[in-house]
């Protein structure tokens, strides 16, 4: 119902996804009230399955258990973010560790790249 507030489960201020939802959602004028919050995606994860709301989730990569809005909910589409992987050439101890979360990052990257589009990222 576009008339009700959408139930939202959200990542607590301050937050990438929080902030475009809540800002998109304004700019809409589609009422929202946050139903529940958590630090943790597991957690978010868990409001979404049991019915508390929508999320805001990269398309691409819908956890197992939830589906994306279909267009014909009438939500408005977030639209896309810029991410940056700032690594450094600096030697040390944690050098192993940034080269391996910097090549999953981009390897991930890779099959975000041509990710199918159905609809809002809502969901």
């Amino acid at each position: 119902d576009p008339h009700r507030p959408l139930p939202l489960v959200l990542f607590p201020a301050p937050g990438v996804t929080r902030a475009r939802a809540l800002e998109v959602l304004e700019r809409h004028g589609r009422p929202w009230r946050v139903a529940c919050t958590s630090r943790s995606l597991n957690g978010l994860i868990a409001a979404a399955r049991a019915g508390l709301g929508v999320m805001a989730h990269t398309r691409g990569m819908i956890p197992p258990g939830l589906l994306g809005v279909p267009a014909r909910a009438g939500l408005p589409d977030l639209g896309g973010i810029d991410i940056v992987l700032l690594h450094g050439a600096r030697a040390g101890s944690a050098r192993g560790p940034a080269d391996a979360l910097a090549e999953a990052i981009l390897a991930g990257g890779d099959r975000l790249q041509g990710a199918p589009r159905p609809g809002p990222a809502l969901g």
